[in-house]
Parts: C-alpha cells; structure tokens; sequence
C-alpha cells in the first residue's frame, strides 16, 4: 500500500479548500471597513471515523475561518410627531451624498438634481423599474 499524502485526499480538496479561504481572510484583512489589526484564523480539519474492524474508514475536510467582522456604522435619530400627528424619525446629521448610487446601475443628472428638481432629473436604467415608475411608491 502506498504511503498516503494529505493533498491527495479528494483529489487535493483539501488544498483548494484552504486556498478558497485563505483569499477570504486576504480579502478580509485588506479590506478598509475591518479592524486593521484583528487576529483572523484559519482551520482546516480532517475527521477520520474507523470500521469497527478498522480496515476502512469514512472522513470529512472541513473549513472554518474567525475573520474580523464589519466595522460598525453609528447614528443618531430624532423622534417626533408630524404636522398630520402621525410619529416620524429623521436622522440627525443624515446627508444622502449626491454622487452616491442608490440603485444599481442608475446614472443621475446632477445638474437637474442639483436645481431642486428631482423629479425632473434625468435617470438611465439599466434592468432597474424604479417603484415611483412602477406605480408602487407615491
């Protein structure tokens, strides 16, 4: 029998495996919204379970990765009653920047925008139905 070596398990899962994860934690630890100096770790393990009569066995590779999580975004809101009476919250501070995409692959006309007239602003859609133009936001 010949001698059996780790990155010939399953035909080298095992090492595409821990190549798979080690691009995760390298995303993870270039990534500007983590904590820059958080330790990550990376597990891979074999589970061997034996026959009873320890001719044959069964294992798993398994992978398991402790990456830095996402940094935290903090606010503040003020709560209040309407000119309608009906409960409302607005974030104190909250500016939406302009050159910020809300839906994928929208463009928006800054100048128009800009004006004040936002309903007028131009917009080019590419696979996005827009609620307003969808009938399902007023």
């Amino acid at each position: 029998m010949e001698r059996l070596s780790i990155a010939d398990l399953k035909s080298g899962a095992i090492i595409e495996m821990g190549d798979h994860m080690l691009s995760e934690l390298i995303e993870n630890v270039v990534d500007p919204n983590t904590k820059a100096d958080a330790v990550r770790k990376l597990t891979l393990e074999i589970v061997v379970k034996p026959g009873k009569d320890r001719s044959f066995a069964s294992f798993e590779i398994r992978t398991k990765s402790t990456l830095a999580p996402q940094a935290a975004v903090e606010g503040s809101l003020s709560f209040g009653i309407d000119s309608n009476g009906c409960s409302s919250a607005s974030e104190i501070g909250g500016e939406i920047d302009p050159n910020r995409a809300l839906l994928p692959n929208v463009i928006v006309d800054n100048k128009s925008a800009a004006a004040g007239d936002a309903a007028e602003a131009s917009h080019t859609y590419e696979k996005v139905t827009p609620m307003q133009r969808a009938g399902g936001m007023k």
